[in-house]
């Protein structure tokens, strides 16, 4: 059918690695006179416009595709059955947890031990919506360790995010610890870490073993290593949450022959994954896999026919 030839985008902030995967399938799309709008909305609005079909795409993190699809997490006892993928894409980053030298702190559990009154800058911000899944997960976290930011400020200490003042905090050297995700790369994400490990003595603290087995049993998320050298002050490998890839989804209400020229625009252009400040990586034999929800029919079909997709 193919006959619709605007198509709307559901992204992040500006620049942020959802803005940018927008911008990379906008710039795919052109060449098959495909026209795509990038547009904001809410957290939970984004879902539902994908969902429902008065959006076209969206991306995020392939275990929150997951999550949604299956009603685990944040959207525990509400699957949204309707979301199909459309290609997985290479992003890997890590769920990091720093104290500053000066607060002595050499472990997680330390926090709970000394009822530590830590300024903490945390991934809680709203945005006028909810708190997204690496608030969620932090919170799972501290929870296997006995404690939660609640208990944080009770013992005299300070919650700050990014629409609290957090970033001159750390730029001004007013917080104690941080956690949030990490990765290789500036921008609205990635600018939190670089800039708080260039203003602070941080130290990276690693999630315990039993910890990061609770979570993956329970939420499917991935254990790792935050590799050495990511930025200053990781000076080993640090055991923690891997999150590799994110993951461009669609609805059921997106026409086939949309799916299929959007999977196939992305693999003839994938150079474009490479020239963004974020190290996306292509792969055309995992872009099929490991996508959170059911692939589109169409995508499926573009794989299948390239022979990315055997079984």
């Amino acid at each position: 059918m193919m006959a619709k030839k605007k198509l709307i985008f559901m992204i992040l902030v500006r620049d942020s690695g959802w803005w940018t995967l927008g911008e990379i399938t906008k710039q795919a799309l052109a060449h098959d006179g495909l026209e795509v709008e990038l547009s904001w909305a809410k957290r939970e609005d984004r879902l539902e416009l994908i969902a429902s079909g008065k959006a076209d795409f969206g991306v995020n993190a392939g275990y929150e595709v997951a999550w949604a699809y299956r009603g685990v997490g944040m959207y525990a006892g509400q699957p949204i059955k309707n979301l199909r993928a459309i290609a997985s894409i290479g992003h890997p980053n890590w769920h990091a947890v720093a104290v500053t030298y000066e607060t002595r702190i050499t472990a997680i559990e330390q926090i709970k031990e000394q009822q530590f009154p830590l300024r903490i800058y945390t991934p809680h911000a709203e945005f006028g919506g909810r708190i997204g899944s690496g608030g969620f997960i932090t919170d799972r976290i501290f929870e296997a360790y006995g404690f939660s930011l609640k208990d944080i400020e009770r013992w005299g200490g300070k919650i700050v995010t990014g629409e609290g003042g957090g970033n001159r905090a750390l730029r001004e050297r007013n917080v104690d610890a941080m956690v949030y995700r990490a990765y290789a790369g500036f921008g609205p994400g990635g600018h939190r870490w670089q800039e708080a490990t260039m203003f602070n003595n941080l130290r990276f603290l690693p999630i315990a073993s039993n910890v990061l087995s609770e979570l993956s049993e329970k939420y499917g998320l991935l254990r790792g290593l935050m590799p050495r050298l990511l930025m200053r002050g990781v000076e080993e490998d640090i055991p923690t949450l891997y999150f590799p890839h994110f993951v461009i989804y669609s609805s059921i209400h997106l026409d086939d022959e949309l799916a299929f020229a959007t999977a196939k625009s992305l693999d003839e252009h994938n150079q474009y994954f490479a020239e963004r400040y974020i190290p996306f990586l292509y792969n055309p034999f995992r872009v099929c896999q490991d996508t959170g929800a059911p692939l589109h029919p169409g995508a499926e079909r573009y794989y299948r026919s390239r022979g990315y997709l055997t079984t």
